[in-house]
């Protein structure tokens, strides 16, 4: 039901960020977002890798060895999140100055919305443990509560946007990393309070939960790679070739 009404109201907000961005900066927006999805290719595997254990020790009724899970998988996702971020902040450089087609106008703009992005990106990976508990115990009432705020405050952020003058993009880039980092507030609050028998915190990081999850990683990594370069992917060789002539784009 959450999924159905997301749906009916990105038909409203999609048109509406459209018009209040315009086509370069909603373009702009969407290849960086391209651009750090293509990045993060082990979001896929890490997500099915948590939500696997974490649903055995449930199954198994050992909640030490699912504290030791969670622990495990929140150190690896923070980790991972670190990584990808400081690898956008070392070739941000190169990515939009020496390969995609960006006017000049809007390169400084596009870097500031790639760091934003690349942070949202991070709040996102380190919610994936809390979502891996929240869909373990079937609580997927809380998870469509707040699919279903998110998708009001980007409708409130669409009419924002469209009474600006100014800085439309980075303000709606920003707008966006403040709904994600509400959504991971609300994720820790719930498992925090309802799911005691879980620890949110490193302390019982365990190296061979950590081996044993990188192996189930490993076999699900051509998969991630597949969905990613099709999610993602079609985004940056549309740029990398529009500057081509337009004969050899219809042939």
């Amino acid at each position: 039901m959450s999924k159905v009404f997301a749906a009916a109201l990105s038909l409203i907000t999609t048109p509406l960020i459209l018009k209040a961005l315009g086509v370069e900066d909603y373009g702009l927006y969407t290849l960086t977002l391209g651009f750090v999805g293509m990045l993060a290719v082990l979001n896929w595997s890490l997500s099915n890798a948590t939500q696997r254990y974490t649903s055995y020790a449930i199954g198994e009724g050992d909640f030490v060895k699912l504290k030791k899970v969670f622990s495990t998988a929140l150190v690896l996702h923070f980790v991972y999140g670190l990584l990808l971020f400081s690898i956008i902040a070392v070739i941000s450089r190169f990515f939009i100055d020496g390969l995609l087609n960006i006017p000049l106008a809007k390169i400084d703009d596009a870097k500031i919305v790639l760091y934003i992005v690349g942070f949202v990106s991070f709040i996102n990976i380190v919610s994936i443990p809390f979502l891996g508990i929240l869909r373990s115990q079937e609580n997927f009432g809380a998870i469509a509560i707040v699919g279903i705020t998110e998708s009001i405050l980007k409708l409130a952020i669409a009419i924002i946007i469209l009474n600006l003058l100014n800085n439309k993009l980075i303000v709606y880039a920003l707008l966006l990393m403040l709904i994600s980092l509400i959504s991971f507030l609300i994720y820790v609050y719930i498992v925090k309070r309802k799911y005691t028998i879980v620890a949110v915190s490193f302390a019982h990081y365990d190296k061979v939960h950590s081996k044993e999850m990188f192996s189930f990683l490993s076999w699900s990594l051509l998969g991630s790679l597949a969905l990613t370069s099709r999610n993602e992917g079609v985004q940056i060789l549309i740029n990398l070739f529009s500057d081509l002539p337009e004969t050899l784009l219809t042939e």
